[in-house]
């Protein structure tokens, strides 16, 4: 698998290289062919102009998607005149309606393929299928930071004389936040097979055959809506989203080595169906419970009352109850059935994982493997640059237009927020780790392959 990645790898940086020798006049000149003679000169006297007001080079600017070809993506940049002297006289197509005088459109501005990331390109075969790759995932009127960074010597054209033209325009690279909004009509769909609750549908059928049989009669969706054949389907997604003590002080009462569990919520996500057939909320009594601060209380509205109530238990207690719950829903129907989803790697990987350690708690196999939507989401759109823990909750949301469910820092809520996004997703038809097995099993964390060896064998 190393030497497969690397190989990929490899293949990705060689496409880059090729991308890299393409002369940049050539593309200018496939897309400069959009307009007409004049309103070009007009947008490059425009951007010479906003140069010399140094409002260009080194900057971030809002960046429009208008379409994609084999040279890169155009957009629409729109530079902001910040000199604070006089606005430039330009003609009205330089602006779009409603935009103050002091805002400018460079249109049809290219974003090289070659200044993209590596594995965009790993299993591309050529830039006409990553053009169109591009436009299904970042459609036109989709809008993002893009960065300026140096000028480039442009041949434009001759002139009357047969003398070169030569004009510097600034090269373009996706931003290193993007804040990406993007435009994708993809509403998520309701079905009536969601409104039976899951312990009732188990009781009423046993075999996955059976429920296969009534989400078929209930117009659930064909498996070709999700983008992958059932056979390497996760049936459904256990999201969970903890919330544990916490403190912001100059001395703070706990920190993250002595952090617990507070609200301990899970979610269950019917692929199939796309719907919620599950939600369960579990308050936790911590050992000591002056860690619930003002300021915990504050950001996830958990208080000493809540976590001293008599139906809050122990975290023993309630990871009793969800291994229960897994061994009496999920389980009967294959152990690979399903996977837990967080936002993020703390939730298993550091708050679970150190505070079960520190407590003698021995952890069931599904909380030892599960996927992170952030990595998910970086995977699906790798057009942007994030960091190996981005992009955050809310830059997700505001890239795929949905809003926060309920309070956030909400466990239950931020659960049904995650749940959301994986709706999204799963309406994209991409290859999504939340669909496929075995690229759950390779990607997993903290654990050793040998906890899911007999549950490889019964795939949902």
């Amino acid at each position: 698998r190393a030497r497969k990645k690397r190989s990929s790898g490899a293949a990705g940086k060689a496409k880059k290289r090729a991308l890299e020798k393409t002369e940049y006049m050539s593309a200018v000149e496939a897309q400069s062919g959009m307009y007409e003679e004049a309103q070009l000169v007009r947008q490059l006297e425009m951007l010479e102009d906003l140069m010399e007001r140094e409002q260009v080079i080194g900057r971030t600017h809002l960046a429009r998607v208008r379409t994609c070809n084999a040279y890169g993506m155009v957009v629409d940049v729109m530079v902001t005149d910040t000199s604070q002297l006089t606005p430039l006289k330009y003609e009205f197509e330089c602006r779009d309606e409603g935009m103050p005088s002091n805002c400018y459109v460079w249109r049809s501005a290219l974003i090289s393929w070659s200044v993209f990331p590596n594995a965009l390109f790993q299993d591309i075969e050529d830039m006409e299928d990553l053009a169109k790759h591009t436009l299904h995932l970042v459609p036109p009127g989709s809008t993002f930071k893009v960065y300026a960074y140096q000028k480039e010597d442009v041949l434009l054209s001759r002139d009357l004389e047969g003398r070169e033209v030569h004009k510097f325009l600034p090269c373009l690279k996706i931003a290193r936040r993007p804040y990406p909004t993007l435009h994708i009509n993809a509403a998520i769909n309701t079905h009536p097979a969601s409104t039976v609750p899951m312990a009732e549908l188990l009781k009423r059928y046993s075999t996955q055959e059976e429920l296969l049989d009534f989400f078929a009669q209930h117009g659930a969706p064909p498996s070709a809506n999700v983008g992958t054949a059932p056979s390497q389907r996760f049936k459904y997604l256990v999201v969970i989203d903890f919330e544990a003590t916490c403190d912001f002080a100059f001395e703070p009462v706990v920190d993250h080595t002595t952090a617990e569990i507070l609200e301990f919520p899970w979610v269950v996500l019917d692929t199939e169906t796309r719907k919620i057939v599950h939600s369960e909320r579990i308050y936790v009594r911590p050992d000591n419970l002056d860690g619930i601060t003002k300021y915990c209380t504050a950001l996830t509205g958990i208080s000493r009352e809540t976590c001293a109530a008599p139906d809050a238990i122990p975290l023993t207690h309630a990871l009793a109850k969800f291994d229960e719950f897994v061994r009496e829903f999920l389980v009967p129907q294959g152990e690979g059935c399903f996977c837990v989803v967080t936002d993020s790697r703390w939730d298993i990987s550091v708050q679970l994982h150190t505070e079960a350690k520190r407590k003698n708690i021995t952890l069931s196999p599904w909380l030892k493997r599960f996927v992170d939507v952030k990595s998910e989401f970086r995977r699906i759109w790798k057009w942007f640059p994030f960091s190996a823990k981005e992009p955050p909750l809310f830059v997700m949301l505001q890239a795929t237009g949905l809003p926060f469910v309920g309070r956030h820092h909400s466990g239950l809520d931020d659960c049904k927020t995650i749940v959301q996004l994986a709706q999204f997703m799963l309406q994209l038809g991409t290859c999504s780790t939340f669909l496929s097995f075995a690229r759950f099993l390779l990607s997993g964390r903290r654990a050793s392959l040998c906890c899911f060896t007999a549950a490889a064998l019964v795939i949902a």
